[in-house]
C-alpha cells in the first residue's frame, strides 16, 4: 500500500501547491521593492533561492523515493518536500522584475525620459 495514501486530502494538495502559494506572497512585498531600489539584488537572492529548493526535491526524488510511481517513503520526507517546494516558489516571485525591465526598456525605445 502506498504511504503517499495515508496523506490527507489538505496535506496533498498543500504540497503540490506550496511553489504557487509561496511565490504569489513573496511577489507582493517584493514587486512593491522593485520600484524603489530596482530589485537586481533581490531577484538574485530569489533564484538562488528557487534553486536550493528544486535541488532538494531533485536530491529526494533521487535518493530517498524507491519508486516515484507508488511514493514509497514519502511521508517520513513531507516536510522537506514541502521545504523545496516553498523555496522552488520563490521564482515564481521575479515576475514583478521582468515587468519591470520590459516596461523600462520599452519606455527608453520609444524616447519617454
Amino acid at each position: 500500500m502506498s504511504k503517499a495514501k495515508e496523506l490527507s486530502g489538505f496535506g496533498k494538495a498543500f504540497l503540490v501547491a506550496s511553489p504557487a502559494l509561496s511565490g504569489s506572497l513573496l511577489r507582493i512585498p517584493f514587486g512593491g521593492n522593485v520600484g524603489r531600489t530596482g530589485g537586481c539584488y533581490w531577484t538574485k537572492i530569489l533564484l538562488i533561492l528557487a534553486c536550493v529548493g528544486m535541488l532538494l526535491n531533485t536530491i529526494l526524488a533521487v535518493w530517498w523515493m524507491e519508486d516515484l510511481e507508488t511514493m514509497q517513503n514519502f511521508n517520513g520526507f513531507y516536510e522537506w518536500w514541502l521545504l523545496g517546494g516553498l523555496l522552488a516558489g520563490c521564482g515564481i516571485a521575479v515576475f514583478p522584475m521582468i515587468i519591470n525591465v520590459m516596461f523600462w526598456s520599452r519606455k527608453e525605445e520609444i524616447g519617454f525620459s
